[in-house]
């Protein structure tokens, strides 16, 4: 993707750290400046796709309260991607018992949780 996205999601992800923008504010907004979130890899880092090309963002030096943000903003991004149709979305691993990969179960209840929390 272009350098132009890529600054576009870190200055979304940093409105996010901020509370500027909520996760789901954030992921909207990133759906939009990259066209499309089709796909969503989160484990060291958070990577995120469109039918195009991937970006990255690191979470290397991030503070609890940052690292919570972005697992928000990342389980929303996968949300997105279903919504966008893409038939695999990718896989957010956040913890033991939340995850897209073994924990579907708790991953969905938390994905839901954050869903009636901020998209008002």
């Amino acid at each position: 993707m272009s350098e132009q996205q890529k600054q576009a999601l870190n200055s979304i992800l940093t409105r996010v750290y901020t509370e500027e923008l909520n996760p789901f504010e954030g992921v909207l907004e990133a759906d939009r400046q990259i066209g499309g979130i089709t796909g969503v890899i989160f484990k060291v880092g958070l990577t995120l796709a469109n039918h195009i090309g991937k970006i990255s963002a690191q979470r290397k030096g991030l503070g609890r309260r940052e690292v919570k943000k972005l697992e928000e903003f990342a389980t929303l991004a996968y949300w997105k991607a279903q919504q966008n149709g893409s038939i695999r979305p990718g896989e957010v691993r956040l913890e033991k018992g939340i995850s897209t990969k073994h924990y579907k179960g708790g991953f969905q209840v938390y994905q839901n949780q954050l869903l009636n929390a901020y998209a008002r």
